[in-house]
């Protein structure tokens, strides 16, 4: 049995946009470069919708099947550019949080041994991966470093009591 036109077209919507919103849960959680890739996908297959859609207004014909199939692959790119920065923003703020959770950890420490510890498995912290820290010669101030976004970082210093980004 065949499925109406209006029912087999939502099906094709839904398709691509849960592939859109894959695509882009998965490139949001890489870095700003493998964004910028996808923008620049999606501004291409857009250009080739758009020129598509130009040829059949001048040849005065109705829609082709491939150009329809265009304009949902766009769509679903477009949508998965805006889930990506979505996703990395999301990212960005856990890192954030758990940075700034990290400060009064350190703090007690210090209170407690007099000096900051030398690295953050001594609070039994196992997130080297995602946070650089160090302190001084005599660990008496610290700073504690994340990227961003594969470009950008955010960095705390125990000196001044804030936080500074940077490329």
């Amino acid at each position: 049995m065949l499925l109406p036109h209006t029912m087999r077209t939502t099906i094709k919507l839904l398709a691509f946009f849960i592939a859109g919103l894959g695509i882009g849960l998965l490139i949001g959680r890489t870095d700003i470069f493998t964004i910028f890739y996808l923008i620049a996908a999606t501004g291409v297959v857009t250009l080739i919708y758009i020129i598509g859609k130009i040829a059949a207004l001048i040849a005065k014909s109705k829609n082709s099947i491939v150009t329809n199939y265009i304009g949902l692959i766009a769509l679903a790119l477009i949508f998965s550019t805006v889930t990506a920065f979505i996703t990395l923003h999301n990212i960005i703020e856990r890192k954030q949080k758990i940075a700034e959770e990290l400060i009064p950890k350190l703090e007690k420490y210090r209170q407690q041994n007099s000096v900051y510890p030398t690295s953050l498995n001594d609070l039994g912290i196992d997130n080297n991966d995602m946070f650089s820290y160090w302190t001084d010669s005599i660990r008496q101030t610290y700073s504690i470093r994340f990227i961003r976004d594969g470009w950008h970082f955010s960095q705390y210093d125990s000196k001044t009591k804030e936080w500074t980004s940077g490329d």
